[in-house]
């Protein structure tokens, strides 16, 4: 978590991950309540975060603690989808593919890498989308930030080869990681 502001006076102070407040007088009776703003960092991975706050005074044997307070914190729920225009071919057809990335998160999904790796069967013929794009070998990269709650989709056309034999089934799918991903995802296979 990273501290971001509080409403109390005096402003905190802070040491590591504790973050303290000193007041100089507390009357019988009285009653403070501090809201403070965190923001979790942008590379937390799915979990629960606990915090405790600590009430300490030289009239008290031991500090007091309060209740938890807890937040889960979620992965990012991102969703890969690949489809495939045709679902038979002959040798020289092009097909026609389409990969689709919905991020309904709060929060953008930076430093994206979708690839798909050709079937030996297939020659690109071209491609469109709205992240940068290069081919290594057989295998097609596409990389850059995919905004939050919204789709971005990629396209290419690739080429049966000729000598691609009658009922050979050509499978493929995409996978897709970044950096505030835990394990890399996989889309449905086509064919």
């Amino acid at each position: 978590l990273l501290y971001l502001d509080d409403d109390a006076f005096p402003k905190a102070r802070h040491t590591g991950s504790k973050i303290s407040w000193f007041f100089r007088s507390l009357q019988k009776g009285d009653r403070i309540t501090i809201r403070v703003r965190l923001q979790v960092a942008e590379n937390c991975p799915p979990s629960e975060i606990s915090n405790l706050a600590h009430f300490q005074h030289s009239l008290l044997p031991k500090p007091l603690a309060s209740n938890p307070a807890a937040i889960k914190i979620e992965g990012f729920q991102i969703k890969l989808q690949k489809t495939v225009n045709r679902t038979q071919a002959r040798p020289a057809d092009t097909l026609e593919y389409q990969i689709t990335i919905n991020n309904p998160a709060t929060q953008p999904l930076p430093a994206a890498r979708l690839q798909d790796a050709l079937a030996a069967e297939l020659e690109l013929v071209s491609q469109q989308g709205g992240l940068s794009f290069q081919q290594q070998g057989n295998t097609l990269v596409w990389k850059g930030d995919i905004a939050a709650g919204k789709e971005t989709s990629v396209s290419f056309r690739a080429r049966i080869r000729d000598d691609v034999a009658a009922g050979t089934v050509i499978a493929n799918r995409a996978g897709l990681e970044s950096t505030v991903l835990t394990e890399p995802l996989s889309s449905n296979t086509v064919s």
